[in-house]
Order: structure tokens, then C-alpha cells, then sequence
């Protein structure tokens, strides 16, 4: 099995160019799946489910 590594808001926004207002705005209308807890502040997401919903919505890194 492959290692899915997971991501912070700040990685997502420097790989795919956005700013964390436009990765919050597409998790807010549902086009980015919400994150995973990794502590008791922290959200990391799947890079895996990140590049899915980042082609579905037509963008690449």
C-alpha cells in the first residue's frame, strides 16, 4: 500500500496557487472535501483526495 501523505491548508494553497480564503470558499461550497482532525486544532487532508477534487473542479497542480 502506498503512503497517502497528508496536508495542511498552507501546502494545498502553495501547490495549487490559491490563497486559504479561496481553499476555505470551495470547502464551504462543497467542491473540497473537509479535513481530517490530526489534533485538537490541526486539519489535514489526503493529498490524494485533494488532487480528485482538484480535478474535478478543473484545476492541476
Amino acid at each position: 500500500m502506498q503512503d497517502d501523505p497528508r496536508l495542511t491548508a498552507k501546502e494545498i494553497c502553495a501547490d495549487y496557487k490559491i490563497s486559504p480564503n479561496t481553499l476555505y470558499r470551495l470547502i464551504n461550497k462543497g467542491l473540497i472535501p473537509r479535513g481530517e482532525p490530526a489534533g485538537i486544532r490541526a486539519v489535514r487532508w489526503r493529498k490524494s483526495v485533494i488532487e480528485k477534487a482538484f480535478l474535478s473542479i478543473g484545476r492541476a497542480a
